[in-house]
């Protein structure tokens, strides 16, 4: 039975990948690009690469969309915090479509962040075929010690991975994504200036924690 790794290039993951490889397990890493992964994930995944780790990086599929943005910009709609939808449809379908089953998924949730472990199962019950594991909460791996892990193998650590369409960001998140990435930010202002015109002034007309209309008051801020 085959292994995978469920790759998102993030501290955690990486972390496990390099824990796996050490400690002798075959395994696939599997990294889904939907094109809303902050430019630094894509150029992690790169710097791996170049270090000779293999990484198998696969495209979703769904409607005839490969990207999550275009799929919401064509939809006229978010992301959804509740439902999840995106999540399912452009990270975890893609993959449970290309794994050869029956097989083991390898999830890289950190000790400390072991509440996150439950949910996951639900993405992946209509395939019973596959087993889900989380090497990191049965070694009591934390996320300092995934940090650790992953410098002890002469790597950088890895930013914070994540999407820059999610609602889900802080306030932070957004302003820095206003400051570092402006190109981004304005296509989620134009997503969301195109969901608002949607629905009602009964309703909640936007969804992410920095109002378009405000943004422009950041200018010439520094918000770092």
């Amino acid at each position: 039975m085959k292994n995978y790794l469920s790759f998102g290039a993030g501290v955690n993951s990486t972390a496990l990948m390099l824990y796996l490889l050490d400690k002798g397990v075959g395994f696939e890493s599997v990294f889904v690009n939907h094109g809303t992964d902050y430019p630094e994930t894509y150029e992690y995944v790169q710097y791996l690469k170049d270090n000779g780790y293999r990484i198998t990086v696969i495209k979703p599929n769904f409607e005839g969309f490969d990207n999550l943005y275009e799929y919401c910009r064509a939809r006229k709609f978010l992301p959804s915090l509740q439902k999840r939808w995106c999540t399912y449809r452009f990270k975890l379908k893609p993959i449970r479509d290309y794994v050869e089953r029956p097989c083991t998924m390898f999830i890289g949730i950190s000790f400390d962040e072991k509440d996150r472990a439950k949910p996951k199962k639900h993405y992946y019950k209509k395939s019973n075929s596959i087993r889900v594991e989380y090497p990191l909460i049965d070694a009591q791996i934390t996320r300092e010690d995934c940090k650790k892990i992953i410098l002890s193998h002469g790597l950088k650590v890895p930013p914070k991975s994540g999407c820059w369409i999610c609602p889900a960001q802080t306030h932070r998140q957004i302003i820095q994504l206003y400051v570092h990435h402006p190109d981004l930010f304005q296509k989620v202002v134009d997503l969301e200036k195109i969901r608002g015109n949607r629905h009602t002034l009964k309703e909640k007309p936007f969804t992410y924690y920095v109002p378009w209309k405000t943004l422009p008051l950041l200018e010439g801020n520094n918000h770092e």
